[in-house]
């Protein structure tokens, strides 16, 4: 084994998590390395639509002037779809972005790259983990070894770091799947289409002037008598207005797919090591937020880890590194709440629709809820107010 390089934190995975994390380190004085398996821009299956949360956390670190304009496209809230029901729901917050993950991934990357005390190594793959003298020797399949006092797992739902450091927790309750494809074809919509069918919905978002997201979630056992077989063609049937409205666009590329989502951990620390993103356990896409979590994350990771690496010498015990465990629940909390809540209703098609015709009479209690779904809390009284103007006008409704 070569000499080990000492460096104070090694990130294993080089996705949006792990690239931010490096950075935000690297600014904090930490040097660190960051190690991608494959090389860069980074393909991943996703819905592709960052929420104004998430937004905000990239505008912070600078990757906005790292992007083309017609590279991504602006979107400004959800509109749902049921069997008849339609339900429009504007962000307060200003606009998200959607863009396809290689947009972003190119646009992290080059930004990473600025980073004086951060060094990114793509095409390498972590060979060996060991304790040695307080600290972990990390071996890549290069040969190269680091010493280093922390390490992060930013590698993913089935992240191999969580299943070495032993945190990985029981299997989700729910087993879902996503599939995703691009189509060449101008966006018809500034929303985000979300196409609800008992057990499977549909995501539609704009990604450049000329590009558009398809993206399916399901469950596992909503195979039907006349499916021919689980696939993108055989969801897309069960939406035949999506599917009139996509007959002009041009596939870009294959499927893609990933899953089950539903990834639980006992804890995202223990002794010298941090996880972060979808290796700090992940519930389902279905409210879209998963980017924006973990960019709040990396922020909460980097206090908690700075803070530790200040106060010993040696790779950080878990008892310095509770307050990111702490912080993880409380940044998780809202988008937890909203999408138990969310997946509830997926399964049934009568509920789901009874929900967007409330939503459909109340675009303010659906602009609440947006914000909630993004850790921006309202005011009792807000949701109070929203509530009562809902009920009222589902009521006028009624009784027309």
């Amino acid at each position: 084994m070569n000499e080990p390089e000492r460096v104070e934190a090694l990130v294993v995975g080089g996705g949006p998590a792990g690239l931010a994390v490096g950075m935000l380190l690297s600014q904090a004085g930490v040097e660190t390395v960051v190690c991608e398996r494959r090389s860069f821009p980074v393909e991943k299956p996703c819905g592709e639509g960052i929420m104004p949360s998430g937004v905000a956390h990239l505008r912070q670190l600078g990757i906005e002037a790292f992007l083309a304009p017609d590279t991504y496209a602006r979107f400004y809230g959800i509109r749902y779809f049921t069997n008849g029901g339609l339900a429009t729901g504007r962000f307060a917050e200003g606009p998200g972005w959607g863009m396809t993950r290689t947009t972003l991934s190119n646009a992290m990357y080059r930004r990473a790259l600025a980073e004086p005390r951060l060094s990114v190594l793509e095409n390498v793959r972590v060979a060996g983990i060991e304790r040695s003298q307080g600290r972990w020797v990390v071996g890549l399949c290069t040969g190269k070894t680091f010493w280093v006092r922390l390490l992060i797992g930013a590698d993913g739902l089935h992240s191999p770091v969580r299943r070495w450091a032993g945190l990985s927790g029981p299997m989700g309750p729910r087993r879902r799947w996503g599939l995703r494809r691009h189509f060449r074809m101008r966006p018809w919509s500034e929303y985000v289409e979300v196409y609800w069918g008992g057990g499977v919905e549909a995501y539609i978002t704009p990604c450049g002037p000329n590009c558009v997201d398809v993206a399916f979630l399901w469950d596992e056992d909503q195979k039907r008598e006349d499916d021919d077989a689980v696939g993108f063609d055989t969801f897309l049937r069960r939406f035949p207005a999506l599917g009139t409205l996509l007959l002009p666009g041009e596939p870009l590329d294959t499927v893609r797919g990933a899953g089950p989502l539903w990834q639980t951990v006992r804890s995202p620390v223990a002794d010298g090591v941090m996880l972060v993103g979808d290796a700090a356990g992940y519930i389902d896409a279905i409210t879209g937020e998963g980017i924006s979590l973990a960019l709040a994350q990396t922020q909460a990771l980097t206090d908690t880890a700075v803070s530790a690496l200040k106060t010993t010498k040696d790779m950080p015990p878990v008892a310095l590194l509770q307050p990111y465990a702490r912080a993880c629940r409380q940044i998780g909390r809202p988008y937890r709440l909203m999408t138990r809540s969310l997946l509830a209703i997926s399964r049934h098609p009568r509920i789901a629709d009874r929900i967007v015709d409330l939503l459909a009479h109340g675009p303010d209690v659906f602009q609440t809820l947006l914000s909630i779904n993004m850790g921006y809390l309202p005011t009792p009284s807000r949701v109070a107010v929203s509530l009562a103007r809902l009920v009222w006008k589902a009521r006028k409704e009624s009784e027309k």
